[in-house]
C-alpha cells in the first residue's frame, strides 16, 4: 500500500430531527461526531422552543449558521492564541 496509513472507519447511525443517517467516520473520531450531533440536537431544541412555528428547514438553517459561526470564532481564537505565544517567545528571546 505504498506506505500510506489507512485509518479504520465504521458506519455510525445518526439521527437529526427524526431523520436517520448512516455516516462513515474514522473510528478515533466517532466520539467527536456523536458529541457534535448532541450539540446540534440541543441547538435545534433551543431554536424550536425560542422560535415556535418555524419550518424544519428553518431550524436546520439556524443550527448550521450557529455551527459555522462558532467554528469561525474558535479558529480566530486559536489563531490569536498562537500569535500571542509567538510574540511571547520573541520577547523571551530578547530577554535571554
Amino acid at each position: 500500500t505504498f506506505g500510506l496509513v489507512m485509518n479504520e472507519t465504521k458506519l455510525v447511525d445518526l439521527s437529526i430531527l427524526n431523520r436517520r443517517f448512516k455516516v462513515k467516520v474514522e473510528t478515533q473520531n466517532e466520539a467527536i461526531v456523536q458529541q457534535r450531533i448532541q450539540e446540534i440536537q440541543a441547538k435545534l431544541t433551543m431554536f424550536k422552543t425560542n422560535f415556535p412555528g418555524k419550518d424544519v428547514q428553518d431550524y436546520l438553517s439556524m443550527a448550521l449558521i450557529d455551527a459555522v459561526s462558532t467554528n469561525l470564532q474558535n479558529e480566530t481564537s486559536q489563531y490569536q492564541q498562537q500569535e500571542i505565544i509567538s510574540q511571547l517567545q520573541k520577547i523571551n528571546q530578547l530577554l535571554d
